[in-house]
C-alpha cells in the first residue's frame, strides 16, 4: 500500500471505532465515507468497516448507491473496483476480495527459497471489478472471493457462504462453495 493508501486505512481505522457510533459522532464517519468514496444518500456505515486500498487503488474505484447498509466489521478490498447498487445490505463481518495474486511471495528452486521482490509481487496480481446489484443482501460472515464479477439484483447470499462464481438475479445461494438453493422468478416472467 502506498502512503495515501496508508492514510486512508488509518483514517478508517480511527473513524471505525465504536466511539464514532455515538449519535453525534456517527455523522462524522458518514461524512468521511461520503467524501472519500462515491457514496449515495441515506447510507449507513457501521463501526469497524474497512475499505482496503490494496495495490494503490484509486478511491474513485468505489461507487456506492443510495440506502446502502453496511454493518459492522465488514472488510472490502476494492483493488479491482467495486460498484454497490441501491438498497443493498452487507451484514456483519462480510469479507469481499476483488483481486488475487497469481504467484506467491516466494518460490522454491530446488532446495533454495527465493523471495520475490516487492515489484514482482505487485505485478503478479489480477484485479477484477465486482458489481453488487440493487436490493442484494449478503449475510453475516459471507465471503466473496476473487473472480466473482457480479452479485445479481435481489440476490441473497446466506450467512457464512463462500461465493466463488457470479451470482444471478433473484436467487438465494448458500454453502461452501455457495450454490443456488432457491431460484426466484425472472423479470420477464
Amino acid at each position: 500500500m502506498g502512503s495515501s493508501s496508508n492514510l486512508c486505512y488509518l483514517a478508517q481505522s480511527f473513524l471505525g471505532t465504536t466511539i464514532f457510533g455515538a449519535p453525534g459522532l456517527a455523522s462524522i464517519r458518514k461524512r468521511y465515507y461520503r467524501r472519500t468514496f462515491n457514496m449515495g444518500t441515506d447510507c449507513i456505515i457501521g463501526s469497524g468497516v474497512v475499505f482496503a486500498p490494496f495495490h494503490d487503488s484509486k478511491l474513485d474505484a468505489v461507487h456506492i448507491g443510495d440506502r446502502v447498509h453496511i454493518s459492522g466489521d465488514v472488510f472490502i478490498d476494492f483493488s479491482g473496483g467495486l460498484t454497490i447498487g441501491n438498497d443493498v445490505s452487507l451484514l456483519r463481518e462480510v469479507i469481499i476480495y476483488t483481486h488475487r495474486h497469481t504467484t506467491h511471495g516466494s518460490r522454491v528452486k530446488s532446495d533454495e527459497i527465493i523471495k520475490n521482490t516487492k515489484e514482482e509481487i505487485e505485478a503478479d496480481y489480477q484485479a477484477m471489478a465486482l458489481t453488487i446489484g440493487d436490493g442484494a443482501v449478503i449475510g453475516s460472515r459471507a465471503m466473496i472471493l476473487p473472480g466473482v464479477t457480479s452479485i445479481g439484483k435481489n440476490a441473497v447470499i446466506s450467512a457464512g457462504s463462500v461465493v466463488t462464481k457470479p451470482v444471478p438475479d433473484n436467487v438465494i445461494v448458500a454453502g461452501n462453495p455457495a450454490v443456488i438453493v432457491y431460484q426466484g422468478k425472472k423479470e420477464s416472467e
